[in-house]
Formats: C-alpha cells, sequence, structure tokens
C-alpha cells in the first residue's frame, strides 16, 4: 500500500534509510496522481484525480513521494507494475506508470481529488482497504522534452533496480510448488493425444519399413 510516511525535505536529502538501505534516484518536480485499478484510460483516471507536484525518492527497498503538505512512501514489493508510458492527449510528455497492490491510504482522497469531483467516481476511484490496485503516475514537470524523457527514464530505471532487488518470495514459493506437482496420468493423456494428432507421410513410413534402423536414436543403435 502507498501509504502516510513521516514529512520529508523536497530535495529529498532526509529519507530515512534502514539497515543496508541506499538512494538510488532523487527526481524534483515531478506530478503525481492517484486513481483506482477499475479505471482502464488514463484519461478516466484523471477525470476525479488532480495531481500533485513534488520529489520522487526511490531507494533500494522503498519509493517516498513527498509534497509541500504531506508525504507517502511504498515498499518496493508492492509494486506490482511499473512502466514507461507513451504520450497521449492527457500526458503529452508521457509518464512513469505504476499499480500499486493494496491501493492507496484513504487520507489520499483529500489530497488528490478535486473538491467538485463527482461523489460516486470519487468512492471508486481510490481504495479504503477493499484490496484494489492504485494506478499512480508520475510526470516530471518544469523540464524540456528531452529532460522530461531523461527524468522518467531515471525513475524508471531505478525503480526496476529496487524490484530487482527486492523479488516477490510469495511468487517464487507459488512457481516451486507448481514445478514439484505433476499428474502423471495427465501427461500419459497429453503424449496420446500428441500421438493421434501425429501424421507420417506416406514417403517417410515406407522409408521406415524398408529399413527400420534408419530413424533409431544414436544411443540404440
Amino acid at each position: 500500500m502507498f501509504s502516510i510516511s513521516r514529512a520529508l525535505n523536497l530535495d529529498g536529502s532526509d529519507v530515512p534509510l534502514v539497515d543496508d538501505e541506499s538512494t538510488l534516484t532523487v527526481v524534483r518536480d515531478v506530478a503525481m496522481t492517484v486513481g483506482s485499478g477499475r479505471e482502464s484510460t488514463s484519461s478516466s483516471a484523471s477525470s476525479s484525480s488532480r495531481s500533485v507536484v513534488g520529489t520522487l525518492v526511490v531507494t533500494t527497498r522503498r519509493f517516498f513521494f513527498a509534497s509541500q503538505s504531506i508525504t507517502y512512501e511504498c515498499d518496493v514489493r508492492n509494486l506490482s507494475l511499473h512502466a514507461l508510458s507513451a504520450a497521449d492527449e492527457t500526458y503529452p510528455n508521457g509518464c512513469v506508470y505504476c499499480q500499486i497492490a493494496g491501493g492507496v491510504d484513504g487520507s489520499a482522497k483529500n489530497l488528490f481529488t478535486d473538491a467538485d469531483a463527482d461523489a460516486d467516481a470519487d468512492e471508486d476511484d481510490f481504495d479504503d482497504d477493499d484490496g484494489v490496485t492504485a494506478q499512480v503516475r508520475f510526470i516530471p514537470t518544469n523540464r524540456t522534452t528531452e529532460e522530461i524523457q531523461a527524468a522518467k527514464t531515471r525513475a524508471y530505471e531505478a525503480m526496476s533496480e529496487a524490484a530487482a532487488l527486492n523479488p516477490d518470495t510469495e511468487d517464487d514459493e507459488d512457481d516451486e510448488d507448481e514445478d514439484a506437482y505433476y499428474d502423471e496420468e495427465e501427461i500419459d493423456r497429453r503424449a496420446a493425444a500428441l500421438d493421434a494428432k501425429l501424421v507420417v507421410s506416406d514417403e517417410v513410413a515406407a522409408l521406415a519399413l524398408d529399413d527400420p534402423d534408419r530413424f533409431a536414436d544414436a544411443d540404440d543403435e
């Protein structure tokens, strides 16, 4: 979950690092928008979510967003997806698009929702601990087009590095369980189905009859 943290300086100089955690990047003048995983397009996500400008800090374990009013932080293991989003009508220079498992702290409604936003959309767009995945976008501002692209790439690459340093152990365990389990009858059934689909040409069949050892494995000779 993206939750409230203690306030940080907007220059990102006072990140509360723990143990062997270190800062990967600090990107200032970044606009952030938040919406719910129920939304499917950037335009609909922005309809009930306004942007807040602050500083994005990515560490080897977490990432923070610090505005003048509040600071949010997220364990990088809750970052279920992140990508460089191409430019569109809503974000002319693109953005760093993220999906955060567990949603965003309920107080985000006060920070990211316009006062005149539709009440129904307000309830639908923000998570109240119901397991919704939040859509979060980071948009570098106050830069040239080239500088915006560089800032986006820097933020994305830092998130990628952090994600690689913090693999999801639950997913790994699930993969191991799946690899360890097999159904012998199911394997035999699938093998029989493949054999039934195997078509041998008349020419190959004739060669096999004339010389039975032609297609034998080397170890069988």
